[in-house]
């Protein structure tokens, strides 16, 4: 009798351990599912960026087409006068800025891939939406899903009603690795799911995203993340809140207030 009692003390743990991580993996894909549907949105977006030890926050104004790709943007803090759209009207590799520098109106076209527009910020502009974000969780789920911790609780954000799935990677670390002929830190990233902006932090040998690393050692870590926290919204089955956590803490955060998905009639034109 005793050695029954062990054993379902023992036990139990485990499956409701099996249950949660079943349960939170087969939300998350139901999200990713439902988000097919999402062809446009806006929605007041909010971002937090580890850049050289310190959080820089950004809110803005974002809409967004998924196919063909359009953005625009309308800074509400830092930066008020500043916007930026993609594609540019007269070229549909580049986005338009338009700032103010010492109170004098400024139009640019700039590549996403400027190094005056990755400056300070994580990702490119055509990482802002969900899909990127997705192909992260796909990843993780395909390569690594039975290796991690899956939670969910019920939790609420922005008035609604969530479903909250924490993420934890108990292996996250970071492995030495020497860079192969024709690699460069963006190709490493895409190719194993890594942050590119991480990469280049812990790695400042390399220069930059695009030069080659061939030869050059490197510190690589093991997954993109140590843990993510997901809010996903009950009735819409859409991410309101991303968190994204390093060894050394919150390393970026995205949340969309005040969302609306579908409007219709938005960006069928290049730029307002």
């Amino acid at each position: 009798m005793r050695t029954l009692l062990f054993l379902i003390a023992f036990c139990l743990p485990w499956t409701v351990a099996a249950q949660d991580q079943t349960g939170a993996v087969a939300l998350v894909k139901q999200m990713m599912a439902r988000c097919e549907s999402v062809q446009t949105l806006q929605c007041r977006y909010h971002k937090e960026e580890r850049i050289e030890g310190e959080l820089i926050k950004e809110t803005m104004d974002v809409s967004l087409r998924r196919t063909p790709f359009r953005l625009y943007l309308q800074f509400v803090e830092p930066d008020a006068d500043r916007s930026v759209c993609f594609p540019h009207p007269q070229d549909p590799e580049k986005a338009r800025v338009l700032m103010r520098v010492l109170g004098v109106p400024l139009s640019l076209s700039l590549a996403p891939d400027d190094k005056r527009m990755r400056k300070n910020q994580h990702h490119t502009i055509r990482r802002i939406g969900f899909d990127y974000a997705f192909s992260i969780l796909r990843f993780l789920i395909d390569h690594s899903s039975d290796s991690l911790i899956w939670q969910v609780a019920p939790s609420t954000f922005d008035g609604h009603a969530c479903y909250q799935v924490t993420i934890q990677n108990p292996r996250f670390r970071y492995l030495p690795y020497t860079g192969r002929p024709g690699e460069t830190l963006q190709r490493l990233a895409d190719t194993r799911m890594l942050s590119e902006f991480l990469l280049l932090e812990r790695n400042p040998q390399a220069k930059s995203y695009t030069h080659s690393i061939a030869a050059l050692p490197l510190s690589l870590p093991s997954a993109y993340a140590q843990t993510l926290v997901l809010q996903i919204d009950k009735a819409r089955f859409f991410p309101l809140s991303l968190e994204i956590y390093d060894d050394r803490g919150l390393f970026e955060k995205y949340q969309y207030r005040q969302l609306v998905l579908n409007p219709p009639n938005l960006l069928t034109a290049p730029c307002p």
